[in-house]
């Protein structure tokens, strides 16, 4: 089904899209995760959850952010803030 909402529907701009991916690239450096693994591990989730809920592809933001580990020290948590429409 045609839907004419999604015609008039906001794309995200080339410069965010360039922003998201240098993003993956800094903390991909920090974490020593490959950026492609990183966009593999985005569109897996994407598609997994995707399959069962109707999501906002446009406001997805998944990355990787230091957590505290309560010691002084620091790791990585994989942060994912996947809006659902309903």
């Amino acid at each position: 089904m045609f839907n004419i909402f999604k015609f008039f529907e906001k794309k995200p701009a080339s410069k965010d899209i360039a922003r998201d991916r240098l993003k993956l690239v800094l903390m991909s450096d920090k974490t020593r995760i490959d950026p492609k693994v990183l966009e593999e591990i985005k569109t897996d989730i994407i598609n997994v959850i995707s399959k069962h809920l109707n999501i906002d592809l446009d406001a997805v933001e998944i990355e990787i952010s230091p957590v505290g580990d309560g010691h002084g020290g620091f790791s990585s948590a994989l942060v994912a803030s996947i809006p659902i429409k309903f």
